[in-house]
């Protein structure tokens, strides 16, 4: 997988937590820059002379992922989520206020390809059956 594919699998794996009803609050915003303030001129003029490389995600993809954490099975799912992207080779910027979780999918994503190898499957079914055992407790509350 090259990282524009790699991408494509970190924002899918993203769209399926947003299936889940009732469950998620995931907004994806695109990364704009201020084409008017020269200091943002400025940063993107750097940024993409350093970042607009093949082993980066195009700069018209680098957009934020933003999590609303309003309690702790969400909490849980998204942080599993950012750990089975990492197992999978797959990095990025995080942070975190009040109750929202924000990951950067701009410069700072990259792909470790032969991480992926390692880990995929054992984390793949971690993962799944964590999803499985929160939504059979998630039930238990409704």
């Amino acid at each position: 997988m090259n990282t524009v594919e790699v991408f494509d699998f970190a924002i899918a794996k993203i769209n399926e937590l947003k299936k889940e009803e009732g469950l998620f609050f995931i907004e994806i915003s695109s990364y704009v820059f201020d084409d008017d303030d020269e200091d943002d001129k400025t940063l993107k003029s750097k940024l993409l002379k350093d970042y607009n490389k093949e082993i980066n995600i195009p700069p018209e993809k680098w957009c934020f992922v933003y999590f609303d954490i309003y309690n702790a099975i969400v909490e849980k799912k998204v942080q599993d989520l950012r750990i089975y992207l990492n197992k999978c080779g797959i990095y990025f910027n995080t942070s975190y206020f009040e109750d929202i979780k924000e990951w950067g999918f701009d410069w700072s994503f990259h792909y470790e390809k032969d991480i992926e190898n390692l880990a995929w499957n054992e984390m793949r079914k971690y993962i799944e059956n964590t999803i499985k055992n929160d939504e059979k407790k998630l039930k238990l509350i409704k």
